[in-house]
């Protein structure tokens, strides 16, 4: 019993380790990119649900706000992992044609 407490001991404070090792400093600032994208094929919440889900699911992508009635979505993205044309890319095949307008702006992002 007492191997047993140590062992569990040990390996909760292993875990614990690993996992503080992993965490990255909140003071890390992040370059940020904001782009707005002409979203075709939205017709109702539904689309704008797929849409931002989508969104979502695309590596690098921090931050993002569909309008149906704009017919647009406005995307934060960290550009050292994910660009305007590939976020375009993950839309073929899709219902929804996504291309970038001509805004874009950047900025530091304080890591949270």
């Amino acid at each position: 019993m007492k191997y047993l407490l140590i062992l569990s001991t040990v390996l909760i404070f292993g875990l614990s380790v690993m996992v503080t090792a992993q965490e990255k400093p909140k003071d890390e600032k992040i370059k940020v990119e904001t782009q707005t994208f002409e979203v075709e094929g939205m017709t109702c919440q539904s689309c704008v649900n797929s849409v931002e889900t989508k969104l979502g699911k695309i590596d690098g992508v921090e931050n993002y706000k569909v309008d149906l009635d704009k017919g647009e979505a406005v995307v934060e993205y960290n550009p050292a992992k994910v660009n305007a044309k590939k976020i375009e890319k993950e839309f073929e095949g899709t219902p929804y044609k996504v291309t970038e307008k001509a805004t874009k702006t950047n900025k530091n992002k304080q890591e949270e």
